[in-house]
């Protein structure tokens, strides 16, 4: 989603949570992506998701006057994440 490339500032997160569905899919690498600290905490807040075609989609109440945010976060919407490999 972003070129953060610092491990440390990096966060497996789970598209479904874990603690719904079956304990099976949970641990599934489809079920996970791969996001910055950043991307991880809108994502968690349902301010951003990613559609079943991989684009990203951000919701209508991500309205904020923060520069930061129009930048790094509302201008990806619409774009397509890296396919995993």
């Amino acid at each position: 989603m972003c070129d953060v490339d610092i491990p440390s500032q990096l966060i497996t997160s789970h598209i479904q949570p874990v603690n719904k569905g079956p304990a099976s899919a949970r641990a599934l690498p489809s079920n996970t992506l791969l996001l910055c600290r950043l991307h991880d905490g809108v994502f968690d807040q349902g301010l951003i998701t990613i559609l079943p075609d991989l684009t990203i989609a951000c919701s209508p109440r991500l309205q904020t006057k923060s520069t930061l945010l129009r930048k790094w976060v509302i201008q990806l919407n619409g774009k397509s994440i890296r396919r995993p490999i």
